[in-house]
């Protein structure tokens, strides 16, 4: 382990002790999770170092553990060192032994000490199995009708549709190039359909006119696979983020619901979800425009239009981006929610049913919490609510702990 490695886990370290603190900024969470998602070894280092038991093991090594014949041992090969003047300090694997397990027990070990979140009295009861987190799943249905798990796919060309090729990359991004063999010609347009599952996502869709796409758990959008005439058009489902190429001989325009938005130049996030009391475009960058019926507003970036079930009216209010966008990063963002609104996306993300028993105090949540994170361990985060929740195989069952 060199000085740079040493570093970056010092650095993981103080950012998952943060993590533990509820401290985290969100330029930290996002890099925290960033790591996470790096591979599957630092998830799993990660969720053993979050683990209840593994944290109290670490807090009883942390009283047991001798400081003063540590540092004395390490003061001693310091001297040693000084003595014979050949390597840094940071090259010789006795220090390293001795630093890194006193760094790793007192930062994480202290940090628990301090934190007295997870000695708290268990809010959660597992009946059945725990709940891992989404993943990245969807399905791409051609204009054909055939279906093709994106999930499955290797890298590489995995479909032709049209006068074009579907690629899928070895980031697991998707995106379309030109069938040079192609004969395939139509008159009427080729539709896809690209669809997550509950409890799944697809981090990067890139259409054929260049507009990315990140599709939320049970979201769906619908396109040309040649984007002709005088518009762009497309159709989505449950929640989407788009960052539009902008083309202004040839509008972008969303169909949700009984809503158009069109692009003006843009990054825009659109949720509307059937279980969701509204639709709610936020825009990001640039400008967008929506409608419905003989209603009409343009926002500027950072504004939200909220179309609620049953009000002919667009309202227009500020967003809190970091709320709006944190699904995209890998994060729970809650501002003020209430439980059902947590709930509901738990449900999706997690793919389970949440039911409510007896009377269910109202709530005030705010805060971050990972969505790699099983789903126990997320009820663990909100232990200070005064609910209990049960995890009965595909079931969440929510009481009150009174």
């Amino acid at each position: 382990m060199d000085e740079k490695q040493i570093k970056e886990a010092l650095r993981i370290i103080d950012l998952v002790a943060r993590y533990l603190n509820a401290q985290l900024s969100s330029d930290e969470a996002v890099k925290l999770n960033e790591w996470i998602n790096r591979n599957p070894e630092n998830r799993r280092v990660f969720e053993q170092l979050i683990n209840e038991n593994r944290l109290e093991s670490t807090h009883a090594a942390f009283h047991a553990f001798d400081t003063p014949a540590a540092l004395q041992k390490v003061k001693f090969r310091k001297l040693e060192l000084r003595a014979i003047k050949v390597q840094s300090i940071w090259s010789r694997p006795g220090i390293l032994k001795y630093a890194a397990a006193a760094l790793l027990i007192l930062s994480i070990g202290a940090y628990f000490f301090i934190n007295k979140r997870l000695a708290q009295s268990q809010n959660v009861q597992i009946v059945k199995n725990d709940l891992s987190p989404g993943s990245n799943k969807a399905i791409l249905t051609l204009s054909n009708g055939k279906k093709i798990s994106l999930t499955d796919a290797k890298p590489g060309i995995i479909a032709s549709d049209a006068n074009l090729v579907v690629k899928k990359n070895t980031n697991g991004s998707i995106n379309y190039e030109n069938n040079t063999v192609a004969s395939e010609y139509r008159d009427e347009p080729a539709y896809q359909t690209i669809t997550t599952p509950r409890g799944g996502q697809w981090p990067q869709i890139e259409l054929p006119d260049g507009t990315k796409v990140t599709l939320d758990a049970g979201s769906s959008i619908t396109y040309p696979v040649v984007f002709s005439g005088s518009e762009r058009r497309v159709a989505v489902t449950g929640q989407v983020y788009f960052s539009v190429k902008h083309n202004a001989a040839q509008p972008f325009r969303v169909t949700v619901k009984d809503q158009i938005i069109e692009d003006i130049g843009t990054e825009f996030n659109i949720n509307a979800f059937d279980d969701e009391t509204a639709v709610r475009t936020t825009l990001i960058e640039g400008s967008v425009s929506v409608s419905k019926n003989k209603e009409h507003v343009v926002l500027t970036p950072g504004q939200q239009a909220v179309d609620r079930v049953g009000n002919e009216q667009i309202r227009l209010k500020e967003a809190n981006l970091a709320e709006v966008i944190a699904w995209k990063n890998g994060l729970f963002h809650f501002d003020h929610a209430d439980l059902k609104t947590v709930m509901r996306q738990v449900s999706r993300w997690y793919d389970v049913q949440v039911f409510y028993e007896g009377q269910i105090p109202k709530t005030d949540i705010t805060g971050e919490v990972y969505r790699s994170m099983k789903a126990s361990q997320v009820f663990e985060v909100l232990n200070n609510l005064k609910v209990n929740f049960r995890i009965d195989g595909k079931k969440i069952i929510v009481t009150d702990k009174n």
